[in-house]
């Protein structure tokens, strides 16, 4: 059983037009769940729709890799690759990591 929130698009004749998704997010990689489908407004039920009672459903559901781009030029000729981050990749870093957990807190 899964929750998504969603809005009427438009009127498509005694119907309604609905369209929403959610997003999970696990270690970095996301799945992003999106529905959209017709509403008979009569089967609205305390503001919710079972999936049964939605004409024309579509269910999407894709996975995204979610991180954070580090780019740094090759090493030259000579030079050996570095592990350490610099002090902005750090900071870079922990806004993502606030910012996905803001996020979350705030559906």
């Amino acid at each position: 059983s899964i929750s998504i929130a969603a809005r009427v698009l438009e009127r498509v004749g005694p119907l309604w037009s609905v369209a929403g998704s959610r997003t999970y997010s696990f270690d970095g990689a996301a799945t992003i769940i999106t529905v959209t489908g017709l509403v008979d407004p009569a089967l609205v039920k305390g503001r919710t729709v079972d999936s049964g009672n939605v004409a024309d459903l579509t269910m999407e559901i894709r996975g995204v890799k979610r991180g954070i781009p580090i780019q740094r030029a090759a090493p030259g000729e000579g030079e050996t690759a570095d592990a350490t981050l610099t002090e902005q990749e750090k900071q870079r870093i922990i806004v993502d990591y606030l910012q996905k957990m803001l996020g979350e807190l705030t559906r």
